[in-house]
């Protein structure tokens, strides 16, 4: 097989938006670093017209690493992110392109965006960047969910590789006692008590109306919530007053992943109750913490998971009720789950996930094989949604 020597790695200008893929594309660097492959990074704008204008402004085409691309000097390009697939064809004439997409869902999931004008206006603008995906040589998909949508969104299904991500290297267990320790040395002072940890964005895919109802159930009545990420805030907040969970809440803000890692220390269990999840980072980053995880059946989250915590259907009656239930058995099965949850998030290291990385490289390498002019190897698809 083909040695691989030299990747680029594009990805997104820096932004709120992008912290996310900007930690995947970190660890990428990170993994390609460790196995002797030299690598090179360079930022390139998604298709809409703030990030459009802060690129021109900023002359992104105009950076070496895009020349030495066009000159044929690296053996993979690789974008990490799909919102930037409109670039494959950019590169696919003198390297091997690679795109990751990282979930559908702005297509498929109800609520992933904040209000109708938004999704209008931001799909309008995704579109274009999905469709791009047919010019790469390959695709990586982080779970077999986002692979299954891509097949039947896009028919994409011969060039998609199943990728994961990585677990980061900051996430390792931390004793609960030390672990808060070190968060009050840092100024993040957590109420004492059992807690259950959310983690993420606040919009309406992630479930989170859910989740509160779940807190003001019977068996987690003394337990608090942590939060990081956005404040519960308008009618999450005025619900949790209703329910009378509000003294229960406790928000911390952005940490670094050392923060977080701690957080995930100090916490008795990671709630996910997501409609759905393109992989799902906070459970394998609760995992690799040691920290027991109950999540609902919502996209790829069950693959994620697997045997190693606790799955609650989305479907049926009640839902907060069984998430509730789901949340108590496991604050009582804590040792048994945080075992299981260590073995799982080993299948998340670079030791792992690398080889399955060079092997979508060297399939990209093949198909740019058979496609000698650089061209699409596909017949563009309808992208609907």
């Amino acid at each position: 097989m083909r040695e691989i020597r030299r990747v680029l790695i594009v990805e997104p200008f820096e932004g709120a938006r992008w912290r996310s893929i900007t930690a995947y594309s970190s660890s990428l660097r990170e993994m390609l670093l460790g196995a002797g492959v030299e690598v090179e990074v360079a930022s390139a704008p998604w298709f809409n017209p703030p990030s459009l204008v802060r690129a021109t402004r900023n002359r992104w085409w105009a950076q070496p690493q895009f020349r030495d691309a066009a000159a044929g000097k690296f053996d993979i390009v690789h974008l990490t992110d799909h919102a930037l697939g409109h670039h494959a064809s950019r590169f696919a004439r003198s390297s091997a392109t690679v795109v990751t997409c990282h979930d559908v869902m702005p297509f498929t999931v109800p609520g992933y965006y904040a209000n109708r004008r938004e999704s209008m206006v931001k799909k309008a603008f995704l579109r274009h960047a999905y469709h791009g995906l047919k010019n790469a040589h390959a695709v990586v998909a982080v779970s077999e969910y986002t692979r299954a949508e891509l097949s039947d969104r896009f028919g994409l299904l011969e060039r998609v590789a199943v990728v994961p991500n990585v677990v980061r290297p900051a996430f390792v267990p931390h004793e609960p006692h030390r672990a808060e320790q070190l968060l009050a040395e840092s100024g993040v002072v957590l109420p004492a008590g059992h807690r259950i940890l959310s983690v993420g964005n606040d919009r309406a895919y992630k479930n989170l109306p859910a989740l509160i109802e779940a807190m003001s159930r019977p068996a987690l009545s003394e337990v608090l919530l942590l939060r990081v990420g956005p404040n519960f805030e308008g009618p999450l907040n005025r619900r949790a007053a209703e329910l009378g969970v509000a003294p229960r809440l406790h928000s911390i803000k952005a940490p670094t992943d050392e923060i977080l890692a701690l957080v995930y220390g100090a916490a008795s269990v990671l709630a996910q109750p997501s409609l759905a999840e393109g992989f799902g980072i906070p459970v394998v980053e609760a995992m690799a913490c040691g920290l027991p995880v109950v999540a609902s059946d919502g996209g790829a989250l069950p693959d994620v998971v697997g045997d190693a915590g606790v799955i609650v259907p989305l479907f049926g009656a009640d839902f907060p009720g069984r998430l509730a239930s789901a949340l108590g058995q496991a604050l009582a099965n804590r040792a048994e789950l945080s075992k299981r949850g260590l073995g799982r998030a080993a299948e998340f290291t670079p030791e792992v996930v690398l080889p399955r990385m060079l092997q979508a490289y060297r399939q990209a390498i093949a198909n740019r094989g058979l496609s000698h002019d650089g061209s699409s190897l596909g017949r563009p698809t309808a992208i609907h949604g």
